[in-house]
């Protein structure tokens, strides 16, 4: 009986570590069906990495993370996007959390940041969980505002 149960143990984690390779394989036929590009998909303890490239040969590598909880607004979660190639460029978005206080109190705040090689440009983004928020951007001294709904 012990020995079912340690063999029925192995088994289980087995299953499990071979569900996580085949869901990557599984996202990677779907990005490279819908794209046209090959993909590799690698995921692990709460992140994952997508690599691409296209014909041209601009290689595009995209990790996320969902930081260290399950709160709907995760501190600490993001999401970086590196493109090497014709134009090189940088992304990222960091969940910096639920505003407490002010105009923004309860909605979930996002750092966007963009640095390419023709443009860096930082957004802010407030959002509730019903997906209706705010898009902040300074630009050349002037703060501009978009409001969304769902």
């Amino acid at each position: 009986m012990k020995k079912m149960l340690i063999l029925l143990l192995i088994l289980t984690i087995v299953a499990l570590a071979g569900c996580q390779k085949a869901q990557d394989k599984i996202v990677e036929s779907q990005i490279e069906k819908n794209t046209g590009m090959e993909a590799d998909v690698q995921s692990n303890d709460g992140s994952v990495t997508i690599t691409t490239e296209d014909e041209e040969g601009t290689k595009t590598e995209i990790t996320a993370n969902k930081g260290d909880g399950e709160s709907w607004c995760q501190e600490g979660a993001e999401w970086k996007m590196t493109q090497t190639g014709e134009q090189d460029a940088n992304a990222q978005w960091r969940i910096v959390g639920i505003v407490t206080s002010g105009k923004y109190e309860g909605y979930c705040h996002v750092r966007y940041t963009v640095d390419s090689d023709e443009t860096q440009m930082d957004m802010d983004y407030y959002f509730d969980e019903d997906g209706s928020g705010y898009q902040v951007m300074e630009l050349n001294g002037q703060t501009y505002e978009t409001e969304w709904h769902s």
